[in-house]
């Protein structure tokens, strides 16, 4: 597989940007990001320096997914901290879950 330029979430379709810098990363190219989701625009951007695994790539591609859906659901709470700790173990344990059970195979 390879990774998507397209996504659908919830019904709603959002395209998948994979930028070179990680500045372009950022909507408003003011932070260092690996990853971002707008779900104004619905986009989702993906650092791919080319130094970045399919997998790695993959777990950022997912934590940006699960942004979007929990924005979606009306899941984003008043403490960012906590719901990005959230966000990012959700995100690493489904792409582990993905992968190492072959659900995925990146190219």
């Amino acid at each position: 597989m390879n990774l998507p330029k397209k996504v659908n979430i919830l019904g709603l379709p959002y395209k998948v940007m994979y930028a070179k810098n990680c500045l372009d990363v950022d909507i408003l190219g003011q932070e260092q990001l690996l990853g971002q989701c707008d779900s104004v625009t619905c986009t989702i951007r993906i650092l791919d320096d080319g130094g970045r695994t399919p997998e790695s790539m993959f777990d950022v591609l997912l934590h940006e997914v699960i942004h979007a859906i929990f924005d979606r659901l009306g899941m984003v709470g008043e403490n960012k901290e906590h719901t990005e700790l959230i966000v990012n173990q959700l995100g690493v344990a489904m792409a582990d879950f993905l992968l190492r059970n072959k659900f995925v195979e990146l190219k």
